[in-house]
């Protein structure tokens, strides 16, 4: 289990942004057959993140400044820069997912969670460094 006040790091929440845009955007193009280009709201992230905790694969209250959105693109972010992360993996991974719902659009939070459910609890099991 992770613990959100060792996820705390804004530039690391910088890139994890930008990494969770690509991968839902690469997703949902698979996913619907269409070219996407998304940004990935802070009310999606924040339910996906919610995901997580009642999986109780993150536990805490975030630190002062710190949303759980930020926690979840700071948690993507350092995982990829672990190399515990890849891009295409998670894009193919997350595209199945989508690809089972009737509006993929609508169900990113539910699919992303799934997924980085998957993601964390392989990769939390195996001694992430933080």
């Amino acid at each position: 289990m992770l613990e959100a006040r060792r996820l705390a790091n804004k530039e690391v929440a910088r890139l994890g942004d930008a990494i969770v845009n690509f991968l839902v955007s690469g997703a949902l193009t698979l996913a619907t057959g269409r070219p996407h280009g998304v940004k990935v709201s802070n009310s999606t992230l924040r339910r996906a993140y919610r995901r997580l905790e009642q999986a109780g694969l993150v536990q805490g209250r975030p630190p002062r400044g710190f949303g759980p959105e930020d926690l979840l693109e700071a948690l993507i972010g350092l995982l990829w820069l672990k190399g515990r992360l890849s891009l295409d993996g998670v894009v193919l991974k997350l595209a199945k997912e989508l690809s089972n719902r009737e509006k993929p659009e609508k169900a990113v939070d539910e699919c992303l969670a799934r997924v980085l459910a998957d993601l964390l609890s392989s990769t939390v099991g195996s001694s992430l460094p933080l």
